[in-house]
C-alpha cells in the first residue's frame, strides 16, 4: 500500500493539486481512499451523481464522451499524477463524462463526505474545487478548438497535452486507433502524419506507445500551421 507521502509524491504532477497550500495537500491525500481497479474496469458512468475525485496513481484512465447518436468517443487518457472527475457541487451535480480503466493500476478517490470534512477545517476547499472545474472545462474548449486545425497542428496539440497528463514519463501508452479517435482523424492520416514527425525526430513510435523526443519540435509545427492559416 502506498503511503501518504508516496500519494502526494505522485500527484504532485497535477496542475491544480501543486499550486494548492501544503496544508490543503495534506488534508486531501489524508481523507482519499487507494483503490485497486481492473483493466476496462468502469469507474463511473456520464449521468451519475458526481461523488468525488478521483486521480491516477498507476495504470491509465480513458475519458469518454456521449454523442448525439449514443456512441461514446475517447476525448482524453489520463496518466499517474493527474486528478479527475468533480464534486457534486458543480455541473449540475452529475458526471458528464464516462471514465474507464485501461489496464490494472490504482486510483485516488476522495469521496464527497471525504471533502466535506476537509470544507469544515478550510473552508476555501470549495473554491479550490470550482477552480479546478473551471480547468477541466476550459481544457475541453480548448481542444475543440484544436480540433479545428490541419492535421499536422491538430495531432501535435494533442501528443503535447497527452505528454503532460503523463509527465514526467515522456512514453505515452497510446495506440494510433485512440489517437485517431481523440483528433477526429483517420487512422491513415495519424499514421501519415506520424511518420513524418518520426522522420523530423520530433517522436519514436512502438507497439502500443509513442516516446515525446522533441516537444519544441512539435511546438515549431503547432506555430507554423497557426501562422499559415493567419
Amino acid at each position: 500500500m502506498l503511503s501518504r507521502a508516496e500519494i502526494s509524491a505522485i500527484l504532485h504532477p497535477d496542475p491544480w493539486f501543486s499550486r494548492q497550500a501544503a496544508s490543503l495537500r495534506t488534508a486531501l491525500v489524508s481523507e482519499a481512499q487507494v483503490i485497486p481497479v481492473e483493466a476496462e474496469h468502469w469507474i463511473y458512468d456520464a449521468g451519475e451523481d458526481a461523488s468525488g475525485l478521483y486521480g491516477v496513481l498507476t495504470g491509465s484512465v480513458s475519458i469518454y464522451i456521449g454523442m448525439e447518436d449514443e456512441t461514446a468517443a475517447l476525448v482524453n487518457v489520463v496518466g499517474p499524477g493527474h486528478i479527475f472527475g468533480y464534486t457534486g457541487r458543480f455541473l449540475s451535480g452529475r458526471r458528464v463524462a464516462t471514465a474507464v480503466a485501461r489496464e490494472p493500476g490504482m486510483l485516488f478517490y476522495l469521496p464527497e463526505r471525504g471533502l466535506e470534512a476537509i470544507a469544515r477545517k478550510l473552508p476555501d476547499l470549495w473554491i479550490r474545487l470550482a477552480e479546478l472545474s473551471s480547468f477541466h472545462v476550459v481544457s475541453g474548449f480548448r481542444m475543440a478548438v484544436v480540433n479545428t486545425r490541419p492535421a499536422p497542428a491538430r495531432l501535435a496539440s494533442h501528443l503535447l497535452q497527452l505528454a503532460a497528463q503523463f509527465a514526467p514519463s515522456l512514453s505515452l501508452p497510446v495506440t494510433q486507433d485512440e489517437l485517431a479517435e481523440i483528433t477526429g482523424l483517420s487512422r491513415k492520416t495519424v499514421n501519415r502524419v506520424l511518420a513524418s514527425f518520426e522522420a523530423r525526430g520530433y517522436l519514436h513510435t512502438g507497439y502500443r506507445t509513442l516516446e515525446i523526443a522533441d516537444e519544441k519540435g512539435l511546438r515549431r509545427c503547432i506555430r507554423a500551421k497557426a501562422e499559415g492559416s493567419a
